[in-house]
């Protein structure tokens, strides 16, 4: 009857929308992750780069007696410092990004698992409300 299929029909959108809304809010979570990482990467860099930017300009001015002045050698240990704590902070995102994607996978696992018991109980509900000629209501009752 075409009233078990419409409920039919409308809990199967139910667990689409529910599977897929799940499933944004975790690419979500991975792209701003991501995005904000790569922010920081950025601004270090970025940084790094204004100190050598700084030695340059010096050091072509004068030549090589101005490497070993003192201001030239702090930017240029500023410099270096910088680009340290890029490579400690990609070893630190790994990490965390790889718990994000484990967690990311449990959670999608959990879904499936989720939606395919609820599709069940929905094609088990069809078959029960064709039985009885289309006379069952939401809560199961004749």
């Amino acid at each position: 009857p075409s009233s078990c299929r419409a409920q039919f029909d409308g809990r199967l959108r139910k667990i689409e929308f529910d599977a897929h809304r799940a499933a944004s809010f975790n690419a979500e979570n991975h792209h701003k992750f991501l995005l904000a990482h790569m922010i920081v990467l950025r601004m270090h860099l970025n940084k790094s780069e204004d100190y050598i930017k700084k030695c340059a300009n010096i050091v072509q001015g004068c030549g090589i007696p101005c490497e070993t002045m003192p201001k030239v050698t702090r930017w240029r240990r500023l410099a270096l410092e910088e680009i340290n704590r890029v490579r400690d902070d990609i070893l630190h995102s790994r990490r965390s990004y790889r718990d994000l994607v484990l967690h990311g996978r449990r959670r999608h696992n959990h879904i499936r698992r989720q939606a395919t018991a609820r599709a069940d109980a929905a094609v088990t509900e069809l078959a029960e409300c064709t039985k009885n000629g289309g006379t069952q209501n939401k809560d199961g009752d004749i």
